[in-house]
């Protein structure tokens, strides 16, 4: 295991950056994940592949799924030769194209069984400044985040309500919680994202044991890193100084892959069932937060919020019976 670099913040949670103790996958037998099914959107190449490779490693049956046929293959052939009893499948889907996905959906059902595990991987962000974006380009960062996570999520989900049981996990950035400037769609995305996974999980827990995540993965190098890549040529060329920050700013994102790897693995063994519902940093140690677990829910925190002023009521309102009751007819 590689050694991890640690700091500390005002709370005292350790910074990792690396593998550390509490998702070493040396604490898993070889058959944690046996009779799971996975499905890993985007997983071609990047965490979505490595991703796959892990969980062969540990028994589930990986669906491979890439824009491309030829990236999806490729992942899976790899997976097969490193894993040779592991199963597993490869499709093409886009994750803008609803049909797509509901082909992807009954491949991987058909060649696998029905999905215990979903991974929204998938996923698009470029540089830019808002004033200068295209709205095709626009539309189409926000589609492939969100719209996208929200159509594949909707038809595993069904099944996973029938079976009482199930994980869903969004593959975010800090950016989602934070505010920062010149990658406006993708931020309301994965914001999007959040939302989708803290109010999805309000409305699964009383019935079922269903587990969301929405988990920031760290900084690895992958090909959302590459500058070339995420900076579409007329910024670049409208965007000079914005070019040169980012030429400078994502070769800087270079930590550990298993960082990525190995805290969604922990967030789909079920290690962290009490944080459901809520943001993870892979950055933050996991096993430190969830010791402070009871002032993670009694503060709310690791969600999106705004954070106000508490007005106090002169009398109770009707509507606040239904608000605390919001199942009872």
């Amino acid at each position: 295991m590689a050694p991890s670099t640690d700091t500390s913040d005002a709370e005292g949670i350790p910074f990792r950056t690396s593998l550390y103790p509490a998702i070493d996958p040396a604490q898993y037998e070889k058959d944690h994940f046996k009779d799971k099914v996975v499905l890993i959107t985007g997983s071609g190449r990047g965490i979505g592949l490595d991703l796959g490779l892990a969980f062969c490693s540990l028994g589930a049956s990986v669906s491979f799924t890439d824009l491309t046929l030829e990236a999806a293959d490729a992942a899976a052939k790899k997976a097969h030769s490193l894993y040779p009893n592991a199963q597993v499948t490869s499709y093409a889907a886009d994750m803008r194209d609803y049909s797509s996905l509901e082909k992807l959906h009954q491949h991987t059902v058909e060649v696998l069984g029905e999905i215990d595990i979903l991974v929204n991987n998938a996923g698009w962000g470029d540089f830019l400044t808002f004033d200068i974006s295209k709205p095709e380009d626009t539309w189409d960062t926000i589609t492939v985040n969100l719209k996208g996570p929200l159509d594949i999520t909707r038809l595993c989900l069904p099944v996973m309500i029938k079976r009482k049981t199930g994980v869903i996990i969004c593959n975010t950035t800090t950016g989602a919680v934070d505010n920062y400037p010149f990658c406006i769609p993708y931020m309301i995305a994965k914001t999007g994202q959040g939302k989708l996974m803290h109010c999805l999980q309000m409305e699964l827990s009383n019935d079922t044991d269903i587990q969301c995540f929405q988990i920031h993965p760290g900084c690895p190098k992958t090909r959302m890193g590459d500058p070339q890549y995420a900076l579409r040529p007329y910024v670049r060329e409208l965007r000079p100084s914005l070019a040169k920050w980012v030429d400078g700013y994502l070769p800087s994102l270079d930590e550990d892959m298993e960082l990525a790897v190995w805290s969604m693995v922990h967030l789909a063994s079920g290690a962290a069932a009490p944080l459901k519902g809520r943001y993870i940093n892979a950055n933050h140690d996991i096993s430190e937060v969830l010791k402070r677990v009871d002032k993670v829910v009694e503060g709310d925190m690791y969600t999106l919020k705004a954070d106000t002023f508490n007005a106090i009521k002169e009398k109770p309102q009707d509507a606040d019976f239904y608000r605390k009751n919001k199942y009872l007819a």
